[in-house]
């Protein structure tokens, strides 16, 4: 999967979600940006490899971010100091969804592959830093059918490190064992009722 937009892509449409919110461009009484949309129902798309009752807040989470009220100044004077603070935010929330983009293309090689090979590869050619691999790691694991899996696998240390992941990682694993213990219970059950 190669990543639809660019970080100067982003950038483009943050902007223009700021000038969506100055012109009070709403649908539904909240601000509306096509381009943002755009973006949600791209990434959307990958909500089919999240945990059932994580698939919304997937999508939350990617709107807050190209709606977050840090892109959404009023009309102020834009001096140089401001200028550069209004672009961090804007650069932070580029990065927040380039690890969300990151999330998705490792579930979509997972699910198209089942393959940690394959995901392996993914990861190296994401070019990730400690940091930006965490991003993702924690997007999985919060999101992620695989996550568990994926944690085991490429980062077991970093249960460990923090008691919320680690309380993260054990819900979502008990989660997971009470799913397949139901899918063997009924597939006995189909078994029995076919004699």
């Amino acid at each position: 999967m190669e990543k639809k937009y660019s970080s100067k892509d982003i950038i483009n449409i943050l902007e223009r979600v700021v000038i969506h919110h100055q012109l009070h461009l709403t649908k539904d009484g909240k601000i509306y940006s096509p381009d943002a949309e755009e973006i949600i129902e791209w990434l959307n798309s990958y909500k089919q490899y999240c945990l059932p009752f994580r698939s919304d807040a997937w999508e939350n989470s990617i709107r807050e971010l190209l709606y977050h009220p840090k892109v959404l100044k009023p009309w102020i004077v834009i001096t140089e100091d401001l200028k550069k603070y209004l672009d961090d935010d804007k650069r932070c929330i580029m990065l927040a969804l380039y690890h969300y983009m990151d999330a998705a293309e490792v579930m979509d090689t997972y699910a198209t592959t089942k393959s940690w090979e394959e995901v392996e590869k993914t990861i190296e050619n994401q070019g990730h830093t400690g940091h930006t691999f965490a991003c993702m790691r924690d997007i999985l694991l919060d999101y992620s059918l695989m996550g568990v899996e994926f944690v085991e696998r490429f980062d077991p240390d970093s249960l460990e490190k923090n008691k919320d992941r680690k309380k993260a990682y054990l819900e979502r694993k008990k989660y997971l064992e009470t799913i397949e213990k139901c899918v063997n219970i009924l597939n006995e059950e189909c078994k029995r009722q076919s004699k």
